[in-house]
């Protein structure tokens, strides 16, 4: 071989391994940025793909079990005191398919003890206090592995039930109702000290400080049970206006054997809960567009960002924002597994990215709070997040237009 030859080869080798290494960082930077500069771009109706997406190696898990309270239901002292053998009422999310609860008693795993629920649904289930329980946090496991965190709240057990002192005791069961929502206001209340004898017992809701109650129930209560009323939701047969609410539980009066009727005392408790008529989609921990790019009108290649990114643990779940009717619910290439409804106030609600197919389906009529699926990324999304959209009338693709959605979420989020 000449050196010129040797020159030359050495040149072809170079321009060759040059070429190779400039493949390699294309292959490795295109996609990336490709990917980013889809993540946001407008969906068309037209092109919307049917057909279900790449199917996953493993199945995506369902959402985590979430205790919200733990409220003592026969054999009580308390809401929250019980006893061994006590049916105590454990309320949450997600508890579909929940069967058995940790009682986490002290620090550490030494006097943990296990115990089967019954009676469960997808938002609560009862369980016995056994043997060995002690005072303490719990948590939720389900069938499929699936398990809570331990809860905020402690439920107190004794050994052997006490009498209960006499007092009254009432708390909502959730401090945020949505209107038209799945469900509906109600309270849980404990009267103590009345022997053997049910307690007579009434409940006032009260609006916003009005001291006539909007509606009212006499109750009778056994020793040792808690109570509950729920409302319908409805002032006089009306949808009622939104504000604060507050139920009163006013018990039998408590007063010395030498008092009158008219000089004894009745013991009372209040707690008080929120109507609205919004949801905020995101059901956990959240940032609702923390950065430039996830806010509405950010630069997109060619387009605008047309939503507001709220970043979540994939898994997080998904309720409706308000009531409507189901537009759309399907799979497309750069939107992921998405839904569009028709909201009753006259805008199209679009959420894109969800982990798996809605179980919303096209026509369907659906409420404030309706489970609507999960946090996801599917699609051409970078990072768990829900993209979601507010359009005006007529509606989504269909002569409207994208509004910044960001006004109506931070409402959402601080009314609860």
């Amino acid at each position: 071989m000449t050196a010129a030859a040797h020159r030359g080869g050495g040149g072809s080798c170079a321009r060759i391994a040059r070429r190779a290494l400039g493949l390699l960082l294309a292959g490795l930077v295109l996609p990336v940025a490709v990917a980013h500069a889809q993540e946001a771009a407008p969906i068309d109706p037209a092109a919307t793909s049917t057909a279900p997406p790449p199917a996953a190696t493993t199945p995506a898990p369902g959402p985590r079990p979430y205790v919200t309270l733990i409220t003592c239901q026969v054999g009580c002292t308390g809401l929250n005191r019980a006893a061994v053998g006590s049916t105590v009422r454990i309320s949450g999310e997600a508890m579909d398919g929940a069967a058995t609860v940790r009682f986490l008693g002290g620090a550490g795993a030494k006097d943990d003890v296990t115990a089967p629920l019954a009676n469960g649904t997808a938002t609560t289930a009862d369980v016995v206090v056994p043997a060995k329980a002690r005072t303490g946090r719990i948590r939720i496991m389900s069938a499929d592995g699936r398990r809570s965190l331990a809860s905020r709240r402690t439920i107190q057990i004794r050994s052997a039930r006490a009498s209960a002192p006499a007092r009254v005791e009432a708390r909502v069961d959730q401090k945020t109702v949505f209107l038209d929502g799945p469900r509906k206001a109600s309270v849980s209340f404990f009267v103590g000290g009345t022997g053997g004898a049910p307690a007579a017992v009434r409940v006032d809701l009260l609006h916003d400080g009005d001291p006539t109650p909007v509606a009212s129930w006499p109750v009778e209560v056994p020793p040792g049970t808690v109570g509950n009323v729920a409302w319908d939701g409805t002032i006089a047969g009306a949808v009622p206006p939104e504000g604060r609410y507050v139920f009163k539980v006013t018990g039998p009066p408590a007063a010395p054997a030498a008092a009158t009727a008219a000089q004894a005392v009745a013991p009372a408790a209040s707690s008080a809960f929120l109507v609205v008529g919004h949801a905020f989609p995101v059901q956990g921990t959240h940032t609702l567009a923390t950065e430039p790019q996830q806010r509405f009108g950010a630069g997109r290649d060619g387009h605008v960002h047309q939503g507001v990114d709220v970043m979540a643990v994939c898994g997080t779940p998904l309720v409706v924002a308000r009531t409507g009717v189901v537009k759309l619910s399907t799979f497309q290439g750069a939107a992921g597994n998405y839904v569009v409804i028709a909201g009753d106030d006259g805008l199209d609600q679009v959420y894109m990215h969800l982990a798996q197919p809605s179980p919303l389906q096209k026509g369907q009529a659906v409420s404030t709070g309706q489970a609507l699926g999960v946090v996801g990324d599917t699609g051409d999304a970078v990072g768990c997040h829900l993209h979601f959209e507010l359009w005006s009338a007529p509606g989504w693709y269909t002569g409207g237009a994208p509004i910044d959605p960001y006004p109506a979420l931070a409402a959402w989020e601080a009314a609860g």
